[in-house]
Parts: C-alpha cells; structure tokens; sequence
C-alpha cells in the first residue's frame, strides 16, 4: 500500500506571519531611517528586485532577516493559522493522508503554535 505524504512549509503556510513581518520590518525600518514596506508593490518581485527596492546589501538583509526572525519568536503565541486550516487539515487526515512539517523555525515555536491552535495532528515535524 502506497502511503499518501503532504509536506507543509510552516511560516506563511500554516501560520499566517505574513502582517506580522511586515510590522516587525516596518518598525525596524522606522527605528533605522528606511521607508516603510508596501507588501503590495513587493508580492510580485523576486529576491532581488525587494532587495532593491528596500535599498539593503546582502549583508544588512541577513541581519534584518536575523531580528526579524527573533522577533517573531516572540509573537508565536498571538500568530494565527491560514483561514480554513484546521478543517482542510481534517478533511486531508479523513482522506488518510499523513501529515508533516519542514521548517526553518524552531521545533518549539512550531509546537508552541501548534498546540496553542489545536493543530497538533502532524505525524512529524523537521525544523531547527
């Protein structure tokens, strides 16, 4: 019997972090002189065109995304999930799906989130 795996990304995918970023670099580009992000001007750029367009090195993108990271962790409790997810989540695991995670977040905040909105139904989660 063939089993049937899905794969979810969490930050963005199952945890909508998206408004949370963009406050938390929006407060950081306050504190630091730059302009304000506008999540619309940037969707449909790649990597480098937003690097562009926020005015930031190589360099100073890895240590903004560093605080912005740190900063997030901090938030893991008040993020909430893409709207519909636990039910799509439900009707996946009636289909016999199994369910797991692959993430550069922390082990820890994943669980944090997952319990916190009643998502523990993963068989396995690969993070930090």
């Amino acid at each position: 019997m063939v089993e049937k795996v899905i794969i979810f990304d969490f930050d963005g995918t199952l945890a909508d972090t998206t408004s949370s970023i963009v406050r938390i670099l929006n407060r950081l580009f306050d504190r630091f002189g730059y302009e304000n992000i506008d999540l619309n001007k940037l969707r449909q750029s790649d990597s480098k065109e937003v690097q562009d367009k926020l005015g930031l090195s190589a360099i100073k993108i890895y240590f903004v995304t560093r605080k912005v990271r740190s900063e997030l962790n901090k938030e893991i409790e008040s993020l909430k999930p893409i709207k519909n997810l636990r039910k799509t989540l439900l009707k996946l695991k009636e289909k016999k799906y199994k369910l797991g995670i692959l993430t550069s977040n922390s082990k820890e905040n994943v669980n944090k989130y997952l319990n916190i909105n009643d998502l523990s139904i993963f068989i396995s989660l690969i993070g930090n």
